[in-house]
């Protein structure tokens, strides 16, 4: 008996009601991953391909890798201002930056538009749910946005991997 490992839900594609496990149904997947790679192959072609071999073998790996204190080697060049920001910063190698696949890959999901643009509504939403969970616990809390970020970070002794976006201080309300 196959159990799946969860629920299907309806495919991606406007106006298409098939259920799949994955993001696009059989029908609708092939469409998009051929949309993508005409794309891709416009934008990352041979020259480009040449250009980042070079770019890796001259720069060695820094930014994040070094702030985690790891020394993996660079497979990945990385735009320092986002490529589907401004295209024009595409080719510009002063706008490149070596990384190794973890690293560029957790930068880039954090830029992506599915996963980056949210996080403040992701922070709000943990907020509140710390805010009410106190609360049931009779304990009283204050959302605090108007704070010195950089000097409450130093203050916490906090890794420079970790930004501090809001403070909820938590204590018992006077009887």
């Amino acid at each position: 008996m196959f159990i799946p490992w969860k629920p299907k839900s309806i495919c991606s594609n406007p106006g298409c009601n098939e259920l799949t496990h994955d993001r696009y149904c059989s029908r609708h997947k092939r469409g998009v991953s051929k949309g993508r790679n005409n794309i891709n192959s416009k934008i990352y072609n041979n020259r480009w391909r040449k250009a980042i071999k070079t770019y890796l073998k001259d720069n060695p790996p820094r930014a994040h890798c070094e702030k985690e204190d790891r020394l993996t080697p660079t497979t990945e060049v990385d735009h320092i201002i986002p490529k589907c920001r401004d295209m024009k910063l595409f080719c510009d190698k002063s706008n490149w930056q070596s990384l190794c696949k973890k690293c560029h890959s957790k930068k880039t999901a954090l830029e992506d538009s599915r996963f980056g643009d949210h996080v403040d509504i992701d922070v709000a939403i943990t907020t509140e749910h710390m805010a009410l969970a106190a609360a049931d616990l009779g304990l009283g809390t204050c959302w605090v946005c108007a704070f010195d970020a950089k000097r409450c970070h130093a203050n916490l002794e906090l890794p420079d991997s970790l930004e501090v976006i809001a403070l909820l201080p938590v204590g018992y309300p006077e009887s």
